[in-house]
């Protein structure tokens, strides 16, 4: 049903007319990450970055939005994408947390690239 919203959604941009318009995107993040459904947040992400869709986010939601992103990168991307989205993100719009540190260090873990640590600290 995700998949089937996000291809509705995608065709259009929208400008927020309800408070609760501000938990779409968030929300929509979450069902990525519970379904380990990479493809289906990429799509969220080209939607996000669509018009001015964005700024349904706050600067909080924003952040939270990407640090779900990321996990699910780390969680199921390839570390040379994970890297190229971390370092895409961190230098404008994303403050990793504590538990996005952890899980780029786990995928670097995973993928035999601990030497890289020092270039991501």
């Amino acid at each position: 049903i995700a998949s089937e919203v996000l291809d509705e959604v995608e065709k259009r941009s929208f400008t927020p007319q309800d408070p609760d318009d501000a938990h779409f995107f968030s929300t929509a993040m979450q069902v990525c990450c519970d379904l380990k459904d990479i493809k289906l947040a990429y799509q969220l992400n080209k939607i996000m970055d669509m018009g001015d869709n964005w700024k349904f986010l706050d600067v909080d939601q924003l952040n939270g939005y990407w640090s779900k992103f990321f996990s699910l990168l780390c969680m199921m991307e390839q570390i040379e994408v994970v890297l190229k989205w971390y370092k895409e993100m961190s230098l404008s719009f994303f403050y990793p947390t504590p538990k996005n540190i952890l899980d780029l260090l786990q995928a670097l873990d995973a993928a035999n690239q601990l030497e890289v640590i020092p270039s991501v600290w």
